[in-house]
């Protein structure tokens, strides 16, 4: 018996996060492996216009789209490709530092993953 991707909306928001994070993290590991970037990256985060149901759907008024899902991407400045990104599936646990500035949490994950950093 196959699973559907709208079987996992239907059963609960932890099997949800569970799936699509799986999925990111199968993709990002992906693109790390096919690509190696230049010294120059972005890290920006991207607003991907989305209006069903889901549990980790943001509302950001400023953007075009104001209802979607928040990823958190890192780019190869040079051949915009991507290198490594991250969803926000929700807060996270409490943490010193998660709940002054998440977003550095964000960045600092994401750049850690850059191999001149090693």
């Amino acid at each position: 018996m196959t699973t559907k991707l709208e079987d996992y909306f239907i059963l609960s928001p932890i099997t949800t996060i569970r799936y699509i994070s799986t999925t990111i993290l199968i993709f990002a590991k992906k693109c790390q492996a096919l690509y190696t970037p230049s010294p120059f990256v972005c890290i920006d985060e991207t607003l991907v216009g989305f209006r069903g149901r889901c549990p980790f759907q943001v509302y950001i008024p400023p953007k075009p789209d104001r209802y979607g899902l928040k990823i958190w991407s890192m780019c190869d400045v040079s051949s915009n490709y991507l290198y490594n990104l991250q969803a926000h599936l929700g807060k996270e646990g409490k943490s010193e530092n998660s709940s002054k500035e998440p977003e550095l949490c964000v960045i600092w994950q994401l750049w850690f993953t850059f191999p001149a950093v090693h």
